[in-house]
């Protein structure tokens, strides 16, 4: 399929190269907006219709001049990417404009393709525009957004000349803070920030994962999926907080999945940025290791930890409740979730689970052959609905 669709975008990118040649602004932004890469995503996402590819670059050449894209480009070009790179970061924290919290660049899936995680709805920030503000706040979020999405094409460019082919990303969006109505204003801007990337930046995410989402933001997608193409509805996957471990893994390894718990839990998404980003996925390389976990979990709720493993051998993860008496009535239980063989499409992997009886404590074996695994503790606290408790977790794993 790769081999086909190589062939039909040689013979097309020239003559899409004729047909933009006297756009106005092409020339000067060639080596930017007439790369193989950049062209190619435009043609696939008109399903090879060269005229309607064609508006699609005089558009967008349009659109980076009004935004004066070139100027924010070059503070980025040569940047990391980080949050601290964006010229617009401040948008991420300030009050008002909590519909941005925390987003990172967390390496490579497992098919090759750049992992993008982002935390929405600041923890303690709203998503409603202040009255009176909506110009200012929209501006600013587009800017960012902007940004963004020009980063992420540099990146993308450079992965797909290093492997040969079209490189898209894998988008993470944890939206469990997100609790927004469309009199709100988040509705209209969440509008122009898909159509801006689909119109200026097509066919550059395989999958978008929206994890834990509440209510009403199934409600409000279910609105805004109705002006999508089909082909884009494709690509959104609803996936609840018990479910991660099953879905998440088929396309991304164990230390990516425990990357977006660390940056719920608050941890700098630019460090976490630069340690996905250099293939780290294990914090510990030594022969035995011990961890204690503290964590509040409210009465209801399901509260789950993640470690991420990578060892040469057969490893034992043994876990102990530090604090049963305190908690009697609370349930834990452990799971290893493991992908043991490499797969050339990620909707035929196969997750692979191991469980450990529920108790307060237990242990999980690593089967020999597999190098990656992902633990997950369960604190479930729904035996008892009066009030939250501490719980206190040591894990120790072994070879």
């Amino acid at each position: 399929m790769q081999s086909e669709e190589r062939s039909k975008l040689d013979t097309a990118l020239p003559k899409l190269r004729g047909m933009v040649a006297d756009v106005p602004g092409y020339k000067e932004l060639e080596d930017v907006v007439g790369t193989d890469d950049r062209l190619s995503r435009f043609i696939v996402s008109r399903q090879y219709d060269l005229d309607a590819a064609r508006q699609m670059v005089v558009d967008h050449l349009t659109w980076r001049k009004e935004n004066l894209l070139e100027t924010w480009r070059d503070q980025m070009k040569d940047k990391p990417y980080r949050l601290s790179s964006f010229p617009h970061k401040s948008v991420l924290h300030g009050k008002g404009y909590g519909m941005v919290d925390c987003a990172i660049h967390a390496g490579k899936s497992r098919f090759g393709e750049a992992v993008y995680l982002e935390i929405l709805g600041g923890e303690g920030q709203s998503t409603e525009i202040p009255e009176g503000e909506e110009e200012q706040v929209v501006r600013r979020l587009m800017d960012y957004y902007m940004c963004f999405l020009e980063k992420r094409s540099m990146i993308l460019e450079e992965m797909s000349r290093e492997q040969g082919r079209r490189v898209c990303t894998v988008q993470v969006r944890d939206v469990s803070r997100m609790s927004f109505m469309p009199k709100s204003g988040a509705f209209a801007v969440v509008q122009k920030i898909m159509s801006m990337g689909m119109l200026n930046y097509p066919e550059s995410t395989s999958v978008a994962f929206f994890v834990n989402p509440p209510s009403i933001f199934m409600a409000v997608f279910a609105v805004v999926k109705r002006w999508l193409p089909e082909h884009t509805n494709r690509k959104f996957r609803f996936v609840a907080k018990v479910d991660i471990p099953n879905e998440l893994m088929k396309f991304l390894r164990p230390s990516a999945i425990v990357a977006l718990q660390r940056l719920e839990m608050g941890e700098d998404g630019d460090s976490l940025c630069d340690e996905l980003w250099g293939e780290k996925t294990c914090e510990d390389e030594t022969k035995s290791w011990s961890r204690d976990v503290d964590r509040l979990v409210s009465a209801g709720d399901l509260a789950c930890l993640f470690f991420s493993l990578k060892r040469g051998g057969v490893e034992t993860i043994e876990w102990e409740r530090l604090n049963a008496s305190e908690s009697p009535k609370s349930i834990v239980s452990a799971s290893l979730y493991f992908v043991d063989k490499p797969y050339s499409h990620p909707d035929a992997v196969e997750v692979k689970t191991i469980t450990a009886p529920v108790g307060t404590g237990g242990f999980l074996c690593l089967p020999a052959g597999v190098d990656e695994a992902l633990v997950m503790i369960c604190l479930d606290h729904r035996a008892s609905w009066i009030s939250a408790h501490a719980f206190k977790v040591r894990i120790q794993g072994r070879i």
